[in-house]
């Protein structure tokens, strides 16, 4: 979300997609700051990434916000992100 300047108050809903995602608890994910803070209600889990991204593209056929969108897709390496390894240490508080 930092790096694609979003805030918790951006999201309208948040897919959890793949077999991580589909067994993994959300309060948890939350708690420990895995996932943005935001009512479980907004939090959809749909199992495989090929049915989160139908799932998103149906959103958007039915008349979600397209305007909010990016336009497309990116891909983060998180384990070579510095950013995300700084906050990730400080978090942890290895700073």
């Amino acid at each position: 979300m930092h790096n694609a300047g979003l805030t918790s108050a951006d999201l309208d809903e948040f897919i959890v997609a793949g077999a991580f995602g589909t067994y993994l608890d959300l309060r948890s994910a939350v708690r420990v700051g895995m996932f943005p803070s935001l009512p479980l209600e907004k939090f959809r889990q749909v199992g495989t990434r090929w049915r989160g991204a139908r799932q998103m593209l149906v959103s958007v056929q039915n008349g979600a916000k397209r305007s909010n969108w990016p336009g497309v897709s990116d891909y983060l390496e998180l384990a070579t992100d510095k950013g995300f390894m700084e906050l990730f240490m400080k978090d942890w508080g290895f700073d």
